[in-house]
């Protein structure tokens, strides 16, 4: 329903449909935002700028100061433990945030060509930029998985876009063997390798991990 509201521009309506999520659950907070940038035209060097700014957030005590700070406003202990940053780069979302960055951008004309394909590119745009926000900060990645079924819609569409028949199989691919391979490499490391999904829809208990503390309940 939210998105026929932002295909017509029919922002109040969105905003209004968004708040009562709200109040279901705080994590439809993060889509608010989107509601605003959906339909725009975004170009190459608004983008580029962004990026340059999360960078700076993401290597500064700038961005821990910033999200502290509205942790501490809300009254929320959790959101201020998830603003520090480990000052770690993690090349993995390095790589993951800057190469859809790149692909998305090579069929940037291409998306922008139809409404619906807009909104899918710029909701792949914000996932990369939450990524990148959270280069130095694993848990602020959370940020960025709510936006991950952009990138479900959004790389379909790009195989589709690519003519070359050999290099559409590459694509495919490559795409397969890098997600399996991030889905494994989180059976190996979460909780010391005990094999269990950080979450799935047929688990009906308590985890019990080593990270319990900071589910939300």
């Amino acid at each position: 329903m939210k998105k026929i509201y932002v295909l017509k521009h029919k922002k109040i309506k969105a905003v209004l449909l968004a708040i009562t999520a709200i109040l279901f659950h705080k994590s439809a907070f993060i889509f608010l935002p989107f509601i605003f940038v959906a339909n725009l035209k975004l170009s190459k060097i608004g983008i580029f700028f962004l990026v340059v700014l999360l960078c700076v957030f993401s290597f500064s005590p700038l961005g821990e100061v910033i999200f502290s700070s509205v942790g501490n406003s809300l009254g929320q202990v959790k959101y201020v433990n998830y603003a520090k940053s480990s000052a770690v780069l993690n090349f993995f979302y390095v790589f993951e945030g800057f190469s859809l960055l790149a692909l998305i951008s090579h069929y940037k004309e291409k998306f922008n060509f139809n409404i619906q394909y807009r909104i899918i590119f710029n909701g792949i745009i914000v996932y990369c930029l939450l990524v990148i926000l959270g280069i130095t900060n694993a848990t602020l990645i959370r940020l960025s998985w709510y936006y991950f079924m952009f990138i479900c819609l959004g790389l379909p569409i790009i195989y589709f876009f690519i003519h070359d028949i050999k290099l559409r199989k590459t694509f495919k691919i490559v795409i397969f063997v890098y997600y399996l391979f991030l889905f494994f490499r989180l059976l190996f490391l979460f909780d010391s390798g005990d094999f269990m999904p950080y979450k799935n829809i047929f688990q009906d208990f308590d985890r019990n991990g080593i990270w319990e503390f900071r589910e939300y309940r």
